[in-house]
């Protein structure tokens, strides 16, 4: 959950394969990631889990989601999880594959 919650929060200063930008901006993000996870414990943070995100909006559905396809694809669930997961995100234009 820390590599989505990472990710998440920096996707905004994310060129391709950098995570780049003006400090302050970054700073912010990266300040950000421990409202979406427990960094101790790998567990959810405290933001996520209030009474407008964890039950309101889709997001902390969306997080657990994206967090459980990526677990799956580091653990190997399949032989293929990877792969699948890089055909997944293949973008609607056409313009290739996530690469490693």
């Amino acid at each position: 959950m820390t590599t989505i919650a990472s990710v998440w929060t920096h996707a905004q200063f994310i060129d391709s394969a950098q995570i780049k930008g003006h400090a302050l901006g970054l700073r912010i993000a990266a300040g950000n990631v421990p409202n979406f996870v427990d960094l101790a414990t790998g567990g959810w943070g405290g933001l996520i889990q209030d009474w407008l995100n964890s039950s309101q909006t889709p997001t902390m559905a969306n997080f657990a989601t994206l967090a459980d396809v990526l677990a799956g694809c580091v653990t190997r669930v399949t032989p293929d999880a990877r792969d699948g997961l890089f055909t997944a995100a293949t973008s609607p234009k056409g313009d290739g594959q996530p690469t490693r």
